[in-house]
């Protein structure tokens, strides 16, 4: 009898030792993907996080508190991606928030332990924005009501669940008021959550748009469009900043240079841990702006100041020859509205040195020149049939262009 109990429990070893390898597996891989979530720069590792995000298997049940709050964040945080999301990504989220909500792995380490961090309810939390993005209004509420129910929800959670049906009523065509004073009642403010949740949803359209405009296509214009582009990055879309300049070409081929100097001029100052990329957008916006033949004295000295500071700031172009050159090109473009021409080709050098300089960007340096030099009365007319043959509708080859008689 004692060796049969003993090969018994052997046997029940042998048994559960896969899961028990996998479940160490998966902690492992999922606390990896919770550290690259957690440390991500959101434009320059999106790519690699949805790869990893399909990458990831679902552990076997029996899920821990630990587990499940992790796989939980991560989903949340996928939510929040400054990229469209495919069905599919959005399908495996659903399947995997779905799985610990009806585990209630969460709910139980709430009812043992609510001020612990393995039982904040991101499962709902997450699934709720998932079911409002899939206008699946009747889950929304059933998940916030979860929210709230859950015993280790937190003060911002339950803003957020508050948040969350606020904007699925309005969708609806309901008025929110009671949700808004629901959540007063509790003394919790939404309206951060309710522009976090816009954010969100405004997403997806907001990079279709970026990504359906190429500057000088000829294509119409599209002010729709633009004014999406606008209301996007006064709301503070982390995608419409990174590539403003896209919504200044945008403005500046309408001719709605007004909104483009309120935009330049509402554009933040780089710091934190963006800085890098934030920079080389305000690099970019810099140049939209100094395109605009028109431009006040006032804008051209702040261009000016910024530039420089960009300039001055060699660890964002240490490694980038493209990159600084094209702030000299800034700088030259800068001279060439402030009238001082002389200083111009200089400034303009360091680009038309650079062979791997992309034949648009050439063309418009050489437009700079040109402009320059024929306001000095110096010869131009072979920069000027360069620049035409490389790029014949860049926005300063065109403007060189103007004026002259046709050969």
């Amino acid at each position: 009898m004692l060796g049969r109990n003993r090969r018994d429990r052997r046997r029940k070893q042998e048994a559960t030792e896969p899961d028990r390898v996998a479940r160490a597996q998966s902690l492992t891989s999922w606390k990896t993907a919770y550290e690259m979530v957690a440390e991500m720069a959101f434009e320059a590792q999106v790519d690699r996080v949805i790869e990893m995000h399909g990458r990831l298997v679902m552990p076997p049940s029996p899920l821990s508190a630990r587990l499940a709050s992790i796989i939980a964040w991560i989903e949340w945080r996928i939510l929040f991606l400054y990229r469209p999301l495919t069905d599919d990504v959005l399908e495996v989220a659903a399947q995997r928030l779905t799985a610990i909500i009806d585990s209630g792995v969460l709910r139980l380490a709430a009812a043992d332990s609510p001020t612990s961090p393995e039982a904040v309810p991101w499962d709902c939390s997450a699934l709720a924005l998932l079911r409002l993005r899939q206008k699946r209004y009747e889950d929304v509420e059933r998940l916030c009501a979860q929210v709230q129910a859950s015993a280790g929800v937190t003060p911002n959670q339950r803003a957020w669940a508050f948040a969350t049906v606020a904007w699925a009523w309005r969708e609806q065509g309901k008025p929110d008021d009671g949700m808004i004073e629901a959540a007063a009642g509790r003394g919790l403010d939404i309206t951060d959550a309710v522009a976090d949740i816009r954010r969100a949803l405004q997403r997806d359209q907001v990079c279709l748009d970026l990504a359906s405009y190429t500057p000088n296509s000829g294509r119409p214009a599209d002010p729709a469009r633009t004014d999406r582009l606008l209301e996007a990055y006064r709301a503070g879309d982390r995608a419409t900043l990174h590539q403003v300049w896209l919504l200044a070409s945008m403005l500046l081929e309408e001719g709605r240079t007004e909104e483009l100097r309120e935009l330049y001029a509402s554009f933040p100052f780089p710091r934190g841990p963006e800085a890098t990329q934030h920079a080389k957008a305000l690099g970019n916006l810099s140049y939209i702006v100094l395109l605009d033949a028109g431009v006040p004295a006032d804008v051209i000295a702040e261009a000016e100041t910024r530039v420089n500071w960009i300039l001055e700031t060699g660890a964002l172009w240490a490694c980038n020859p493209i990159g600084r050159a094209a702030q000299r090109h800034n700088l030259a473009l800068a001279q060439l509205r402030r009238g001082r021409w002389a200083d111009v080709e200089e400034l303009c050098a360091e680009s038309l040195a650079l062979t791997q300089m992309p034949p648009e960007s050439r063309a418009n340096v050489l437009a700079t020149v040109v402009l320059a030099r024929r306001a000095l009365g110096e010869p131009s007319d072979s920069l000027l049939a360069e620049a035409v043959r490389l790029a014949p509708d860049a926005t300063l080859v065109k403007e060189a262009c103007q004026g002259m008689e046709p050969t």
